[in-house]
């Protein structure tokens, strides 16, 4: 069924999908079931004694949920943590590297029945908030590449519909313990002194950078020599003028040059405090690290903040200095440098040395002053979840998960931090109450709605007065939807003075919400009335105004009584659906509790997001150039999505060192396309078909040339069909979620049976023997059925 009329006294369990434009999502709304309850004027009215179970914080974790995950390949869930509550994790598996899920905080809480539904409350202003992140095989805040999705960031909607981000590791520090790693990626380059003579050239290149020493003293340079130089020209490179998302640290070992990744940036030193002002932050530093200020090396002594450290050394006399220090992670992997010796007498052992070493396995402590997001007035917070980037290679399937642990929000200036609901004093108005008098022009939409349908206008001039009575201070709420169509109201209550409520928000799907008009309303009786204005001539457009309910709210903060107590009745629940595979298991489970009935949960496994799926087909575009006939002196540039990158041909490079410097210098800066090379050609392909990338091939030669063919334009990405092994059947998102749902369930002395399809979204079906899924008419066609989700049957 879809978007069904929902009669007067049924509440949809699951509705409320949540697709908007600010992300591609492959979640759609599948309305399946209706319960019975009272209806919600009837059970707010009752006056009942509070069970003093607080519903909550803001931004409490136990509220998040997904706004879905992208693409079908995909099974990611968000869960809770069995033997301990603050642990949240977003887990599960992405299966192209375009893949991403997002994990949300809603103002506007659109799971919840409006019995127990917090109210929209936007004021973070006088807030803090403080959590942990910890990544497993999932891109971490950490990493300096491009955000192709805001996975380093929290991303943000105001009240007002303003869109931004947050760098979450500016606002990092890192939590030390003896059982984390985060060691630095690193390469080991070997010297041999064949007896060094006049004019020997050895160099190491990293991008474009060049650390190269010539021996013009044979007397006096030694290899000790040699390397020491090497090691001061990498050491003392101005970064800050580079365009490295990681620099690089070298110590002398011996013979040997060990070449760490590092981060780098500028700062201003007063005596030894330093304090961050551009490039990267602290965060990634710890008591004890290295560091290096405009060449001088000392150690870190205090971490302040992800902008602010003490070191052993007092600096001071200028504005500004340059900082470079070592960094974990496993980004540093991702670096490969090459060599050239020009003779036998002076030489490195290899011609590439691939970093290794780098881990990342700690938990980033951020702590954010909630007034830095719009000055504190927020609609909406999330996450973006995507995985990590692969080395140098083609993208394989990635099992992974973010761990978000010891959230708290503390108040500044007494201002209000916990969730509030409409409370048992509290008393609602539907629209179809003979408290509302409507005049004009009205009509009737279906949805959402409290009881399914609410009433609506275009006309200007349409009103409604509704009047109820309330005997407790309270707070008035319209129950209205929001979005780009709609107007605004005049709103007057008992005859004061007419102040407005804008109904626009620039948002799809639209949101159906409450908004507050009036604030310490006396108790007594009260008349409402709403006039719909003209629309302004510059926005035509925006007159629709909705009204769904009015409700004098008396404030409480803890859960209401379950609505119901029937043990003989039993809901039916579907993964496939919003109210389930978006929430955590212990939030589904809840809203079951409250609603009172307790008789066996039927529950669907799905069809759509719970299975296990392979690639079937799909085409990934390559870019091949092969490089001949380049002479000393001749300049290449290659232009992937606006991004240029280039070579200068020295006396030692070859076609094939050619080839190898763009796979190089490819692997470690793009994120959206990788390389590999053989002698002299240079394979360039994308890693996901769904992104192609413009290009450009240039080059200054009179006898070179860069022979091109294919593209780097987006391919196809095949069909995600069920993966055919009976030991794969649930993907690794949906496991971890029907796990911790059922475990909820034996909690509350709930039972459950789970059920599932035969009406699989492409099966594996090729006709041959023993893969024969779909069923067949006499002659030969397959039986489809169509789901009403795009073209999915």
């Amino acid at each position: 069924m879809a978007n069904p009329r929902i009669t007067s006294n049924r509440i949809d369990l699951l509705s409320g999908n949540d697709t908007d434009n600010t992300a591609r999502i492959t979640a759609q709304r599948l309305d399946i079931l209706y319960v019975d309850l009272p209806p919600i004027a009837a059970a707010a009215a009752a006056v009942v004694t509070p069970d003093l179970d607080p519903v909550g914080t803001k931004l409490d974790l136990f509220y998040w949920h997904l706004r879905g995950f992208d693409r079908r390949g995909a099974g990611i869930a968000y869960t809770q943590d069995a033997n301990d509550s603050s642990v949240y994790k977003v887990s599960g598996v992405f299966r192209d590297q375009a893949d991403f899920a997002i994990l949300q905080w809603d103002a506007d809480d659109i799971y919840g029945h409006l019995a127990w539904k917090y109210l929209p409350d936007f004021d973070f202003s006088k807030l803090s908030w403080t959590f942990d992140l910890r990544y497993d095989n999932f891109q971490s805040i950490s990493s300096p590449k491009f955000e192709t999705v805001p996975w380093g960031s929290l991303s943000y909607i105001l009240e007002d519909g303003t869109t931004g981000t947050l760098d979450l590791f500016a606002h990092a520090v890192r939590r030390v313990s003896n059982l984390d790693s985060y060691t630095p990626a690193h390469g080991i380059f070997q010297f041999e002194d064949n007896g060094i003579q006049l004019f020997d050239l050895v160099t190491l290149w990293y991008g474009n950078l060049k650390f190269e020493v010539i021996i013009i003293s044979p007397l006096i340079q030694d290899l000790t020599n040699v390397i020491e130089d090497i090691r001061d020209q990498i050491n003392n490179t101005n970064w800050d003028g580079n365009v490295a998302e990681l620099a690089l640290w070298a110590t002398k070992e011996g013979t040997t040059l060990r070449i760490e990744a590092a981060v780098y940036g500028t700062c201003n030193a007063f005596g030894n405090v330093l304090v961050r002002t551009s490039g990267h932050t602290f965060a990634g530093l710890s008591v004890g690290s290295q560091i290096r200020i405009d060449g001088t090396l000392t150690t870190v002594i205090g971490i302040l903040s992800p902008g602010f450290i003490t070191v052993a050394t007092s600096f001071g006399g200028q504005d500004v200095y340059t900082w470079v220090a070592p960094t974990g992670g496993v980004d540093g992997n991702h670096i490969e440098m090459y060599t050239q010796s020009k003779t036998s007498t002076l030489r490195l052992t290899k011609e590439t040395v691939k970093f290794q070493g780098g881990t990342e396995d700690v938990t980033w402590k951020i702590t954010i002053p909630l007034s830095l997001i719009g000055s504190g007035n927020i609609r909406k917070l999330w996450f973006t979840v995507a995985p990590a980037l692969p080395d140098g290679q083609i993208f394989s399937d990635v099992v992974g998960s973010l761990t978000i642990s010891n959230s708290a929000v503390t108040s500044i200036l007494g201002t209000t931090k916990a969730l509030r609901i409409a409370g048992p004093h509290s008393v609602l108005v539907n629209h179809d109450s003979t408290n509302c008098f409507f005049e004009g022009f009205w009509g009737e939409t279906y949805g959402n709605f409290n009881q399914g349908i609410a009433k609506n206008s275009t006309v200007a001039g349409s009103r409604v007065i509704i009047t109820y009575t309330c005997s407790f201070i309270h707070d008035l709420y319209l129950g209205t939807q929001l979005a780009p169509d709609k107007g605004v109201f005049s709103v007057t209550l008992d005859g004061d003075t007419p102040d407005f409520l804008d109904m626009y928000l620039d948002v799809e799907p639209p949101v159906n919400t409450r908004r507050v008009l009036r604030s310490a309303v006396p108790a007594g009786e009260h008349s409402l009335d709403l006039i719909l204005l003209s629309p302004n001539p510059s926005t035509p457009e925006r007159l629709i105004g909705l009204v769904d309910y009015v409700q004098a709210v008396v404030y409480s903060n803890d859960w209401p009584s379950p609505l119901n107590d029937r043990s003989d009745v039993g809901l039916a629940s579907s993964y496939d659906t919003d109210h389930w595979y978006k929430l955590l298991p212990q939030r589904a489970v809840k809203n079951i509790v409250q609603t009172g009935l307790t008789g066996q949960v039927n529950h669907f496994v799905g069809v759509f997001f719970a299975l296990t799926r392979l690639r079937r087909g799909g085409f990934f575009s390559t870019l091949v150039l092969t490089f001949i006939n380049f002479e000393v002196g001749d300049e290449i540039f290659i232009n992937i999505g606006g991004t240029t990158i280039g070579k200068t041909v020295f006396t030692a490079d070859t076609g094939a060192s050619i080839a190898n410097h763009f796979k190089m210098f490819i692997n470690h800066t793009f994120v959206g396309v990788w390389a590999s090379s053989s002698g002299s050609t240079l394979f360039i392909q994308i890693r996901s078909p769904i992104n192609g990338f413009t290009h450009n091939v240039s080059w200054t030669s009179s006898t070179g040339i860069a022979i091109e063919t294919g593209t780097l334009a987006a391919g196809t990405e095949g069909e995600w069909e069920i993966h055919p092994s009976p030991t794969k059947v649930l993907n690794e998102g949906s496991v971890e979620w029907h796990r911790d749902y059922f475990k909820q369930l034996k909690a509350e002395g709930l039972d459950v049976i789970a059920t599932y399809s035969h009406e699989w979204v492409v099966p594996p079906d090729d006709l041959s023997a023993g893969n024969i899924w779909i069923a067949r008419f006499a002659d030969g066609t397959a039986v489809s059925t169509e789901t009403e989700f795009g073209d999915l049957s």
